[in-house]
């Protein structure tokens, strides 16, 4: 979706004012003529407690301000939808614990070697690592691209919690690599990941120029079948990727 830049001080309840003119710039500070039914983004810089960079942001529909804001100067408006005005960082942890859709039998099904019990997928995050709770209700954190399990927190809630700090996004959700890798045009929908030509695993692998979208599923299936291959391997030992067409 377009987004755009705005000043959030002209919020009017569920109407943003956009511009006092018949055009406003986008997030590259190219011009953008607005017109009436037009969808978009629009955003204000902001940053979180820490002073770490945080937009604000709504999406909505463009229409001509109404009178009230006319008379201030006001040209056109947008009106924010039901999900109002956010952080960029709530969309964000919104957008990792959106799982249910996800079918986590099917994720696992090449990861048993390692997850062998019943697990229920509580979240991820865009390179496909997966956030699981077992059946005593620990959270454990499968990393696919290094091919381990790790226990993050004794419980969910625990989890959640330690999830919304600034320190826990950058280690369990990579959050600066996916802002990163969003501004080079690569955003995954729900059913899809940011997957690497060359498998970070390997020395060789995540360089700036190999990440590219993929589908979760295929992606997750993969990197586990190849771990399990290579899991009783020395480190350091040298290995040739062959994939089956």
């Amino acid at each position: 979706m377009l987004r755009v830049q705005a000043d959030f001080n002209g919020l009017f309840g569920d109407l943003l004012c956009l511009s006092h003119k018949d055009t406003c710039l986008d997030a590259d500070g190219n011009t953008v003529t607005l017109q009436n039914g037009m969808t978009l983004t629009a955003f204000d810089e902001d940053s979180d407690e820490k002073g770490n960079p945080d937009d604000l942001v709504a999406s909505g529909t463009v229409e001509p301000s109404p009178e009230s804001l006319r008379c201030l100067g006001s040209r056109w408006v947008l009106r924010i939808d039901e999900n109002g005005v956010r952080h960029e960082s709530d969309l964000r942890m919104k957008g990792w614990f959106a799982v249910d859709h996800l079918d986590v039998e099917r994720l696992l099904t090449d990861w048993r070697w390692l997850c062998p019990e019943g697990m229920t997928l509580i979240a991820r995050n865009a390179f496909a690592d997966l956030f699981l709770r077992d059946q005593a209700g620990k959270v454990f954190q499968l990393d696919v691209a290094v091919g381990k399990l790790t226990q993050l927190a004794d419980f969910e809630a625990q989890f959640i919690a330690l999830a919304k700090t600034h320190e826990k996004r950058q280690e369990w959700f990579a959050e600066p690599d996916e802002q990163a890798i969003a501004s080079r045009g690569l955003s995954p929908n729900a059913n899809q990941c940011i997957g690497f030509s060359v498998p970070l695993v390997f020395a060789e692998g995540g360089s700036a120029d190999t990440p590219y979208v993929v589908d979760i599923y295929d992606h997750v299936g993969f990197l586990g079948d190849m771990h399990r291959q290579i899991s009783t391997l020395p480190d350091g030992t040298k290995v040739r990727l062959r994939v089956k067409p």
